[in-house]
């Protein structure tokens, strides 16, 4: 089953999850200070554990997805889908 597919998304509703998705990943890459979950320090150093490369894998993942069903309707957002090699898993 494909989530951003016409059955849970029209073409209108599709690119407004995109636009959403693209600004919450621009967001999240700015490393907002508040995602720090964890500080451990010890021995002179303090490490710090973020949610932001968890929050980007996902949100990477979900944007692929969308911007490939928005390449199959033929919308503009989706892109070319260009690059060396493009291969797209598609749901039957």
């Amino acid at each position: 089953m494909n989530l951003w597919g016409p059955e849970f998304f029209d073409d209108d509703g599709l690119i407004a999850e995109i636009k959403q998705y693209a600004s919450a990943r621009r967001e999240v890459r700015g490393g907002n200070p508040a995602q720090i979950v964890r500080k451990i320090q010890g021995e002179g150093r303090l490490l710090e554990f973020a949610a932001v490369a968890d929050s980007m894998k996902g949100l990477d993942a979900d944007l692929r997805e969308m911007l490939a069903e928005a390449r199959r309707r033929g919308l503009a957002i989706g892109g070319t889908g260009g690059g060396a090699i493009a291969v797209e898993i598609g749901y039957p």
